[in-house]
């Protein structure tokens, strides 16, 4: 072998709407097992009208203390986002 570390990771993005579309329930993320770390991104959308949008979340960091992931794990943030298209 030639000394190559793979990591094996798992990332996924689901998303829900509700009232004909106008609210949005998603979750995204990401699982590495070695060294275990992991990212996490709920996030709740309101389409307010076909040119705003408005978006809660929360970005949730954690794993060993090495990872990637592991090293934010005191940085968790909570975000409002709003979105204008033209």
């Amino acid at each position: 072998m030639s000394g190559r570390r793979y990591d094996q990771v798992v990332v996924w993005n689901f998303s829900r709407p509700f009232l004909r579309e106008k609210l949005k329930l998603s979750l995204s993320g990401r699982y590495s097992f070695d060294p275990v770390s992991h990212y996490l991104k709920p996030k709740l959308e309101y389409r307010v009208n076909a040119h705003l949008r408005i978006s809660l979340f929360l970005e949730l960091y954690g794993g060993e203390k090495a990872s990637l992931f592991g090293t934010f794990k005191h940085n968790d943030q909570a975000g409002l986002e709003f979105k204008v298209t033209f």
